[in-house]
């Protein structure tokens, strides 16, 4: 039987149909993919956070370790008058640890755990020596065991470190999903990492000004090494700042802390930085100057630190709003392709 051909209706439905699954096949994949994204955006988030947690960590580590330093090498009215700040310390040094670990516990990526677990190991060491620490600060100055002393700065100095590698082995992970949060991320371990050895450097100085002592020459050399690291530091900074699109909103923070950074040690390098010469003791400045002086700098770092955890926030904020929103308007382009064709459709 001959067939009949196709009327000019027929076809109609018929191309409409196909445009329809067509224009509905491409809007589910562009979909997909945002969706996708959104996801992965999310998740991003979700690690800057933790990242964040990491930062304040270090941080916090940083300011127990000296504060608990100073006091080793203190007498008992200095050691009377920085308990308060050693009892505040360990509480907000322990509870940020904790939620860190707490935080990277829903993560299951290779080679984390392990250096999560080498955190916890290192981390129970040291509660261990509270103990010993605490009765070093109860016998007098010159009964103390200093190298039980050195040997907890060293461990502690390690425990800083061992939440540096558990860092950079988080977010290696993250690393690809956005690039200027990427660079947010190398920003802030750099500026973790300065504030470190701008750290070592205070608690070094304070505990030789504490004895009255003049550095050793290797105590010079380890001195000038630090320093040496905080000033390519900032010369890194700079670049990661505008490399972010950091410098409009964080530079003039960069600039203070450097600034401040660079004040202190052009009022101190004569006394401890100057290979082969040797101060003569007493130092012109005290320890309670001193502890002034390095809270100052701290506090200037840690305003420069917000400032960046800050603009991060933003960004992804900023970030996830987007991606939603191109999520939403790929439905409304689906609806507004389709919805003529189905009214000229019902016309017929």
């Amino acid at each position: 039987m001959k067939m009949q051909p196709l009327s000019i209706r027929t076809v109609l439905i018929l191309t409409i149909s196909c445009l329809t699954m067509l224009i509905a096949f491409l809007s589910f994949k562009e979909t997909y993919q945002e969706t996708t994204r959104i996801i992965k955006i999310q998740s991003l988030q979700n690690a800057a956070s933790t990242s964040d947690k990491l930062f304040e960590v270090s941080a916090n580590l940083s300011e127990l370790r000296n504060i608990t330093y100073f006091m080793l090498y203190s007498d008992q009215d200095m050691l009377n008058t920085l308990k308060p700040r050693l009892t505040e310390s360990r509480k907000i040094s322990d509870k940020t640890l904790e939620e860190a670990i707490n935080s990277l516990s829903q993560y299951h990526f290779p080679g984390l755990f392990a250096d999560i677990e080498a955190t916890k190991v290192s981390l129970s060491k040291l509660n261990h020596l509270r103990t010993d620490i605490d009765h070093e600060m109860t016998l007098p100055v010159e009964r103390r065991d200093k190298a039980k002393i050195e040997s907890w700065y060293k461990q502690h100095t390690g425990l800083i470190l061992q939440t540096h590698t558990v860092w950079i082995e988080f977010i290696k992970y993250f690393s690809n999903i956005d690039p200027i949060v990427a660079l947010h991320f190398r920003f802030k371990h750099m500026l973790a990492i300065l504030m470190e050895y701008g750290d070592r450097e205070r608690s070094v100085i304070g505990r030789l000004i504490v004895e009255n002592a003049a550095p050793t020459p290797e105590e010079q050399a380890t001195l000038l090494e630090w320093h040496g690291a905080t000033e390519m530091g900032w010369d890194r900074i700079t670049t990661l700042s505008e490399q972010g699109n950091l410098s409009a909103s964080v530079g003039p923070y960069i600039k203070d802390t450097e600034s401040h950074f660079t004040n202190v040690h052009d009022m101190v390098k004569d006394m401890f930085y100057i290979p082969g010469a040797k101060y003569h003791t007493p130092y012109p400045i005290g320890i309670d100057l001193w502890l002034e002086i390095s809270t100052q700098v701290s506090d200037s770092s840690e305003e420069l630190k917000n400032a960046v955890l800050k603009e991060t926030s933003a960004y992804l904020t900023h970030l996830v709003y987007k991606a939603k929103k191109g999520n939403s308007n790929q439905y409304c382009h689906y609806f507004i392709v389709i919805k003529p064709m189905f009214i000229q459709f019902l016309g017929h």
